[in-house]
């Protein structure tokens, strides 16, 4: 599995997060090799809602049918790394693909890369303002842009579109925020 990243995106993969946003393999595994001691999933919230419309067009989704909305912090040593955003058809949480309903704190990454014929889109890289992301915003300043990457998952024939944002403590300790 090798997604490529979209073109008209290349220009913003040149920075300091490049390994993180063009890395194909499992972000969970990635984060583990880079924890000194612990790694963890923290979910914010998973409930049913409706797609905007760009997400509902990547998951070939009629407008107003439901996603299941996951969202989680992923901490390395007890500081956020990693904010994902997961939107999961309820036709993707039927059959084999059930327990993605109740994920709660287990990462969605290791389950989904258990599977040798998943498939991933390429890559859809674009900025976030920091005051869109849910961690406590004083640790960083009000104008900070983070990088996120988006790409859809396939498995079984089924879809899922999955969001990532790296935060600071992915560039090591000198870009961390302040305690």
């Amino acid at each position: 599995m090798r997604p490529h990243i979209d073109k008209k995106n290349m220009h913003l993969a040149q920075n300091p997060y490049r390994e993180w946003l063009l890395d194909p393999s499992s972000l969970t595994e990635k984060l583990k090799l880079h924890c000194k001691a612990h790694f963890q999933v923290q979910k914010i919230s998973q409930q049913w809602h409706n797609p905007n419309l760009e997400e509902a067009k990547l998951l070939g989704l009629k407008p107003r049918q439901k996603v299941q909305l996951r969202e989680v912090l992923l901490l390395c040593d007890g500081n956020v790394w990693v904010y994902g955003r997961s939107l999961i058809p309820f036709s993707t949480t039927t059959g084999k693909l059930n327990y993605l309903r109740r994920l709660s704190n287990q990462s969605l990454g290791t389950e989904l890369f258990k599977h040798p014929s998943l498939t991933r889109t390429h890559f859809d890289i674009t900025t976030t303002a920091i005051k869109n992301v849910p961690v406590n915003h004083d640790n960083y300043p009000s104008h900070l842009v983070l990088f996120t990457r988006r790409s859809c998952f396939n498995l079984f024939g089924k879809q899922l579109l999955v969001a990532e944002t790296f935060l600071p403590p992915c560039l090591g300790g000198s870009h961390a925020p302040n305690h």
